[in-house]
């Protein structure tokens, strides 16, 4: 391993959760290490093949929610620091938990990359460093949620401290929005998508410390949810520290309008999707739960208005068209971007559709034979090609299930009466990150946190009435 910058600052950050875990409760060291720890710390170490100059590319490069090379990363040094602060002093917290069948998708999530590796002849130790890799990345962080992010003050924290680190970003992102990207390569160095669709129709998308500007839209899209419903539910009457301090309300609409000020629209999208039931809530004072279903049933029937439109206008080819021409004609182009991508690597997938070709390099679709696979491309589409359709249904399903569990007990909206509102409010922000993973693969990985816990909560119903 070279010992370059952010190598070494992904070293030290180990050591510091360490400490944290020492001097602090699990839970706080748990947020400050996860969500802190994603907002400020570099990527990895990018080897320099891959740094943009200009515009350009060079190479291609991966998210770090995908497991590849290089294996320590942002997500696996904060995932490394996590465990063994909590082993080392959180372990009574560990020791409470039991498998139960509800952690099977996260089971088959980490063990796969194995069994891929061996379906395609690979060498035994490419599956076992994937399967370390999303063990630290996604394990640690699903395994901790489950032991002390399972009841009302916990998920609450968790909602505030999204809020928190997406306030504590403004400045720097301000900042990025007036000339364009700077704060990572002034710290950190090269970036490979430091510029990649930073320009906007008003100015630039802001960047900061994070993998994509895609990835930095959904985070502030995550932040300004959370501040809304805590505001809403009575739980923000203000914000700061000490006698600095602004209304709550100041603190939500900062959040709202930075999101719509950088410009990142599927995220601008899917931040008002997950307000729309809050303000239906509010207006009318409908149960949150008929609110989810009247849009559930709404987004089904659009679904199939879509199908027979599809069908009674040239067929897939009449859609093709008439989305590109719709998507150009705004000056949207990556999103038919995205969708050509996806097309055109459906056939390598069908080739090994159960367990994938076990590496990222699986498709040919690109010059030189390598899989240029970059965090503006679906998550799902890398996992697919990666690790089949056992893979897809496993990750997804360890999202999936948390979210559902906790919207199927949800009889109405108690606005001020925990452990549901913020249990609800979890499962928001946690099914916002899962849909925009349809577009993009920089996941806020911290975002498991609540999927831990909301599997806690709702289905581990002896333990949830424990805490």
């Amino acid at each position: 391993m070279t010992l370059t910058i952010p190598t070494l600052l992904l070293g030290a950050w180990v050591f510091l959760t360490i400490l944290l875990y020492q001097r602090l409760d699990g839970r706080r060291a748990a947020l400050i290490a996860m969500i802190g720890g994603w907002a400020i710390l570099p990527t990895g170490d990018y080897p320099e093949e891959v740094i943009r100059i200009g515009k350009e590319s060079h190479g291609p490069t991966h998210a770090v929610s995908i497991p590849t090379p290089p294996w320590f990363n942002k997500a696996t040094a904060i995932g490394l620091g996590c465990l063994l602060g909590a082993v080392l002093f959180d372990w009574p917290t560990l020791r409470r938990l039991r498998p139960r069948w509800f952690d099977l998708p996260a089971i088959v999530w980490v063990l796969v990359p194995i069994a891929s590796a061996v379906s395609n002849d690979l060498p035994w130790e490419e599956g076992l460093a994937r399967s370390r890799s999303l063990a630290l990345a996604w394990g640690v962080a699903y395994t901790i949620g489950r032991a002390s992010f399972a009841d009302g003050p916990a998920l609450r924290a968790f909602a505030r401290a999204w809020m928190t680190a997406g306030l504590a970003c403004l400045p720097f992102a301000l900042a990025e929005f007036a000339v364009g990207p700077f704060w990572y390569h002034v710290f950190y160095g090269g970036h490979p998508y430091r510029f990649d669709g930073d320009e906007r129709y008003f100015l630039h998308r802001p960047l900061v410390f994070l993998e994509h500007g895609n990835e930095f839209g959904i985070w502030s899209a995550t932040a300004a949810v959370a501040a809304a419903w805590l505001w809403a539910v009575g739980d923000l009457p203000s914000w700061g520290v000490g006698r600095l301090r602004v209304p709550g309300f100041a603190a939500v609409a900062s959040l709202v309008a930075a999101c719509l000020l950088w410009q990142s629209f599927g995220s601008i999208l899917l931040m008002l999707v997950a307000l729309a039931p809050l303000v239906a809530n509010r207006r009318t004072g409908i149960s949150l739960r008929s609110v989810m279903v009247t849009g559930v049933v709404l987004l089904s029937l659009a679904i199939a208005a879509a199908g027979a439109w599809v069908v009674f206008n040239g067929g897939v080819e009449g859609l093709r068209g008439q989305v590109r021409g719709l998507f150009g004609a705004i000056g949207r182009g990556s999103f038919t971007w995205r969708l050509a991508r996806i097309e055109e690597h459906f056939p390598q997938m069908a080739r090994r559709p159960i367990l994938g070709w076990g590496r990222a390099d699986w498709s040919s679709r690109s010059p030189g034979g390598t899989f240029e696979a970059p965090p503006a491309l679906s998550l799902w589409l890398h996992v697919t090609g990666m690790f089949g359709a056992t893979g897809l249904v496993a990750s997804a399903s360890l999202m999936l299930l948390p979210i559902a569990a906790t919207l199927i007990r949800l009889k109405s909206f108690p606005w001020n009466v925990a452990p549901w509102a913020y249990a609800t409010l979890a499962a928001v922000l946690l099914a916002l990150n899962f849909a925009d993973l349809a577009n993009n693969s920089g996941f806020l990985l911290p975002v498991l946190l609540a999927a831990g816990g909301l599997t806690t909560c709702s289905l581990d119903r002896p333990h949830a009435r424990r805490g």
